[in-house]
């Protein structure tokens, strides 16, 4: 079984020509991945308060991360059911 590590954030990111994308915020999004288990996917605050109105996720407790080069951030894990 392949167990794939999520994160999430949200913020303006800068392309290149052949489609890679780059940024400070790219980076927090690696490193918030680098901090989820297997099968977890962990966001920002930021992207946790963007979807909180909508029923269709739910967020765990908030969550202190050292992300390396960032610093403390907070994050939430989406709990999701497997559709399988």
């Amino acid at each position: 079984a392949v167990h794939v590590r999520i994160g999430i954030h949200s913020g303006e990111a800068i392309a290149t020509a052949d489609g890679d994308l780059f940024g400070r915020h790219v980076i927090i999004a690696a490193r918030v991945a680098d901090k989820a288990d297997g099968g977890e996917i962990l966001v920002t605050s930021l992207v946790c308060e963007l979807a909180k109105g909508r029923d269709e996720f739910i967020f765990g407790p908030a969550l202190v991360k050292s992300l390396k080069g960032i610093g403390d951030q907070v994050v939430h894990d989406v709990e999701w059911a497997d559709a399988t």
